[in-house]
């Protein structure tokens, strides 16, 4: 279950209203990604950062997983630009655990080690 401030909540039904009555198509938010990415951070004790993140667009590990060096750069240029607080220290421990993302995408994807026959 996600629980969401209710600040935060406010925001949402007011933000979801204003997209209504102006015709323009409401966004779906996709509870199962933003979950996704709370676990990750929460995984590397920085669960905080979540709202910055989805806020400022990146709320998919998995597109995370395959940014570039300068891509993880924008990215976290565009979440501390929300979250103007974050320490160095933070950016730094996420940058290294997007390595390890890649790292794990990457045997993900290769599969199986199958031996040579002869």
């Amino acid at each position: 279950q996600v629980v969401i401030p209710p600040g935060h909540l406010v925001k949402l039904r007011q933000n979801i209203a204003a997209l209504q009555s102006s015709g323009s198509p409401v966004p779906i938010v996709n509870t199962v990604m933003i979950r996704r990415l709370r676990s990750w951070l929460s995984e590397i004790q920085l669960a905080m950062y979540a709202p910055f993140f989805v806020e400022a667009g990146y709320d998919d590990v998995d597109q995370i997983a395959e940014f570039t060096d300068n891509e993880v750069g924008e990215m976290l240029q565009h979440v501390q630009s929300v979250a103007p607080e974050m320490p160095a220290t933070h950016v730094h421990t996420i940058e290294e655990h997007v390595w390890n993302l890649r790292e794990a995408q990457s045997h993900m994807n290769s599969g199986p080690v199958v031996p040579e026959t002869e």
